[in-house]
């Protein structure tokens, strides 16, 4: 996922754990729903773009 949206996955994973974003765990991975990452990363440009 992170490939695809041009993030570390260093980024993604603190903002699952800082934004409590909903994970499913699969094995010993943990998976995101692409709707859901897609309103967190819309919230994150937002306020990127705002400062």
């Amino acid at each position: 996922m992170q490939d695809f949206y041009g993030i570390s996955r260093t980024a993604l994973v603190t903002w699952i754990r800082e934004e409590g974003i909903p994970t499913i765990d699969v094995g010993r991975a943990k998976r995101v729903r692409k709707d859901v990452f897609d309103d967190v990363l819309k919230s994150k440009r937002k306020v990127e773009g705002d400062t």
